[in-house]
């Protein structure tokens, strides 16, 4: 658990950088704006998001093998 956390913090460490670096600027508010102007998340926020998507979608899915595993577990 510890470790999940140090690592997103890394990553959003590493991607603020890189914006830093392609906007030339050191004003991490001035990132933070561009990264929400432009809809830029982080990738774990995105995999989130479509592991939910997926799962809701498996849930609405009318499929016989999917009902007998949603039952069994």
């Amino acid at each position: 658990m510890v470790w999940n956390f140090i690592m997103y913090f890394y990553r959003s460490a590493v991607n603020n950088r890189f914006f830093m670096k392609l906007f030339r600027t050191n004003n991490i508010d001035a990132v933070k704006t561009c990264q929400s102007e432009f809809g830029f998340k982080l990738p774990t926020t995105l995999l989130a998001y479509q592991k939910e998507k997926f799962l809701r979608k498996i849930n609405q899915c009318d499929n016989y093998m999917l009902r007998l595993f949603r039952s069994v577990t």
